[in-house]
């Protein structure tokens, strides 16, 4: 369940009645998937061909000895009837009772399998159903809903119908999220087993027993409709869905989409509780030629407050509140797992980087960049929003971060520096971190020394020309760092322009004619002067050639002139 209650746990000392059913619940097949012994899977009719280890779920449940199992196969795993075939169960036969139910009974088959299933929930104290999908693999998988096939909604909720008060426990096995909400408010817990392989079944059992207690989160956001609406979790914080007002525009409102489990959820037979979030620092510093190395670090206090010992994966998220571009709804930083005895607390630190912090701008995007004044929050947990904290979760976000990067950050500059940095050819130009800096931020600056509006300096095609040559494999430091300014833009010989050639002082032809230039220039009237004469014909002899009977001949334009 999702509403914070501890999970069902079944007691295997005590005398229960079980019943398995469903699709995937006798089946190591569905347990494996595409890709196992085959392409497409094992199929399903052939399991004995390949499996020589591995339990299902109805075999590891059979297996607690103080529990009287029972088992059905509901639906099959299109949704459609089915057969059950006795497998040595707790249910004894009577020979030669003579009375059909009786033989349905022990044997399990009925021509409606669903009702017979659900007709056996009845006096029992807990129910396993297991759904799920058919094996594949690659483009036979493709689907167009992420509906499960009618027939397996169906089994849960004629169970429901037929034994309100019995626990239903709920297991899906399958290579993706298929839709579940149909199902979710009438069953008691929902193990998501996805693909867990052969062995699934007894895994299950010890967690279904307490034998084991589960810790893991989930690895995704699970869908709750068709339309995707807030996934992936870090989707971006403008992509939202209508919501109904009760006004006169029925949808005249946007909201976070409704999710049915968000990315990291997951319960535990222990109940953990986080207090008091804190930061070390409200501003993060950031200087270019700084040797230091920013950090934030994030503390919260976690309690087991349940009676059972148990690991809790403690997630750390960041909410960006804005940015030059769009920012994520959120985004995991990281997470740390802790084991607490009942009663125990301990506080959980988690250091976040101030590059682990970057986003890629808005005029480039093969680089990582930083903005000046950007606040964030950190929020602990996967159901806190920090954006819009409800009165339970709003001890669990941060607050207020700022990055401070200083009046003269231009990435661009950042990114071309450490070009230069790195290429190995910075000593051959003189180039040190603070001229290059000085240089490239200097551009577009007002008279008090401020940099302008959209300024970046030498520019991202700048960049991208340096990065081109300096990280292609046979760049050599000792004989081509002279391509850096032949090939690139030669931003010494051109101080103080940007990508665009305007600036304060552009480069242009000096006030005195230089040897070189006029030696250009004559060159060039020569050679378009000698390339004119030639096109016109003036040198060209008249030519015919014969090729059989059709004669070609080269004329002169002025010829037919």
């Amino acid at each position: 369940n999702g509403d914070g209650a501890p999970a069902v746990r079944l007691n295997p000392s005590a005398a229960l009645k079980v019943l398995v059913t469903g699709p995937t619940s006798a089946s190591l097949s569905f347990q494996t998937g595409g890709w196992t012994g085959q392409w497409q899977g094992v199929d399903s009719n052939k399991e004995g061909e390949w499996f020589t280890y591995g339990s299902t779920v109805e075999s590891a449940i059979k297996s607690e000895d103080k529990w009287e199992v029972s088992y059905a196969c509901g639906v099959d795993i299109l949704g459609e009837n089915c057969k059950t075939y006795a497998k040595g169960g707790s249910r004894p036969t009577e020979p030669n009772a003579g009375i059909v139910d009786k033989i349905e009974e022990w044997a399990g088959w009925s021509p409606d399998s669903l009702l017979h299933a659900s007709r056996m929930a009845k006096g029992m104290d807990a129910v396993m159903v297991c759904l799920g999908e058919e094996n594949y693999a690659e483009k036979p998988g493709d689907i167009r809903s992420l509906e499960l096939p009618a027939g397996q909604y169906e089994l849960v909720a004629k169970i429901r119908e037929e034994a309100p008060d019995v626990k239903i426990v709920l297991v899906y096995f399958g290579g993706r999220p298929r839709l579940l909400s149909r199902i979710v408010d009438i069953v008691d817990a929902i193990f998501m087993g996805f693909l867990p392989g052969p062995h699934a079944g007894q895994a299950l059992a010890d967690l279904l027993t307490g034998r084991v207690n589960p810790s893991a989160k989930l690895p995704l956001t699970y869908p709750k409709f068709q339309d995707g609406g807030g996934i992936p979790y870090l989707h971006s914080v403008s992509d939202k869905c209508t919501k109904d007002t009760g006004g006169a525009l029925p949808h005249g409102e946007n909201a976070p989409c409704e999710v049915q489990w968000p990315f990291g959820h997951g319960l535990s037979y222990a109940q953990f509780e986080y207090n008091n979030v804190l930061v070390s620092d409200t501003q993060l510093r950031y200087r270019y030629r700084s040797p230091e190395e920013p950090s934030l670090t994030v503390s919260v206090t976690v309690t087991n407050t349940g009676g059972t010992a148990g690991a809790e994966a403690v997630t750390f998220f960041t909410f960006d509140s804005f940015r030059s571009t769009t920012p994520e709804h959120k985004r995991l930083r990281g997470f740390e797992k802790v084991w607490l005895e009942p009663g125990g607390s301990t506080e959980v630190r988690w250091t976040i980087p101030l590059e682990e912090l970057r986003f890629v701008g808005p005029h480039d995007d093969t680089h990582y960049v930083l903005e000046n004044g950007l606040t964030f929050r950190v929020g602990v947990g996967a159901h806190v929003d920090c954006r819009a904290p409800s009165d339970k979760t709003a001890t669990l976000c941060s607050p207020s971060v700022t990055i401070s990067t200083g009046d003269d950050y231009v990435a661009a500059c950042e990114a071309a520096c450490n070009v230069w940095k790195s290429s190995g050819c910075a000593d051959r130009f003189h180039v040190t971190s603070d001229n290059c800096w000085d240089m490239c931020t200097s551009i577009h600056r007002d008279e008090h020394g401020d940099l302008q509006l959209n300024n970046d300096g030498w520019g991202w095609n700048y960049v991208e020309c340096m990065e081109s040559i300096a990280t292609h494999k046979d760049f050599r430091p000792d004989s081509d760092c002279w391509k850096l300014t032949s090939f690139c833009r030669d931003v010494f010989g051109t101080p103080e322009m940007d990508e665009f050639g305007q600036g304060p002082n552009p480069l242009v032809l000096p006030d005195g004619p230089r040897t070189t230039t006029i030696v250009a220039l004559l060159a060039a009237v020569l050679t378009f002067g000698l390339v004119y004469y030639i096109t016109r014909g003036g040198r060209v002899k008249r030519q015919e050639e014969e090729f059989g009977d059709i004669q070609f001949a080269s004329i002169r334009s002025q010829d037919i002139m």
